[in-house]
């Protein structure tokens, strides 16, 4: 998901106005995208129902 909006970025935010906060719209589009990011991974997990469940995850690391 967050390489999808940072690749949006020439597309959607490929113009310096409006600014936000001072700054042009692109640097916002890309700041908003790193900050966003984790929050959105955060919620997809959430709703993971394996996540919910409480159960194991599998590291393939910890098999003989």
């Amino acid at each position: 998901m967050p390489t999808v909006l940072y690749c949006l970025a020439p597309v959607v935010a490929d113009r310096i106005e409006p600014r936000i906060f001072g700054v042009p719209f692109l640097i916002f589009w890309i700041a908003a995208v790193t900050v966003l990011s984790p929050l959105i991974m955060w919620l997809i997990a959430r709703l993971d129902p394996l996540y919910r469940s409480g159960a194991e995850e599998p590291v393939p690391a910890d098999e003989p």
